[in-house]
């Protein structure tokens, strides 16, 4: 089984219009990206914000928008990915923004908003992981619905991985 041919992103399906940027900012440029980050106006949702590169996770601003759940429902909202069946395990997110903290550093300041406030709501779709190329766990839907609850301080995550992948998966996350 090959996972790699149906990795597509929220973005390839939607087109949620962000873009990649690169560019350097000055220092109040990036002041007024990361108030978006801890708290999204409402008069510009739906507009065409780029994402916005961090340099670390701990970079990535708290949530001074939305408050803590006290409890939080997973919903399993698919039960195939290339075939194969998904199942929902429970993973340690810090160890899982570990293995590839690069990918979760590009974020797309309105969808982030999105996930918080449907954290805040208590419910949440579960994310996609499956092994990446090179054998190790890879997000491949959810890592705005990881780094939210990473900021929300939740140490697990509900995830949906390929069934003959949990044991791989499971013992690089031990």
């Amino acid at each position: 089984m090959t996972v790699t041919q149906c990795n597509l992103t929220i973005d390839d399906i939607f087109g949620e219009g962000a873009i990649d940027t690169q560019k350097e900012l000055s220092p109040e440029a990036r002041a007024q990206k990361f108030a978006l980050f801890s708290s999204f106006p409402e008069r510009l949702e739906r507009t065409k914000i780029e994402k916005f590169n961090f340099n670390s996770v701990q970079e990535i601003p708290i949530c001074k928008k939305y408050k803590r759940p006290t409890k939080l429902r997973f919903i399993k909202t698919d039960e195939t990915f290339c075939n194969s069946t998904l199942v929902a395990i429970s993973v340690d997110i810090d160890r899982l923004i570990a293995f590839d903290e690069k990918h979760f550093l590009s974020l797309h300041a309105e969808r982030y908003d999105k996930v918080k406030n449907a954290i805040a709501n208590g419910v949440i779709d579960m994310p996609m992981v499956y092994l990446s190329e090179d054998k190790l766990p890879h997000v491949g839907d959810g890592r705005h619905r990881i780094i939210a609850l990473h900021k929300f301080d939740f140490s697990l995550v509900d995830v949906m991985v390929p069934s003959e992948q949990i044991e791989a998966i499971t013992h690089c996350l031990l």
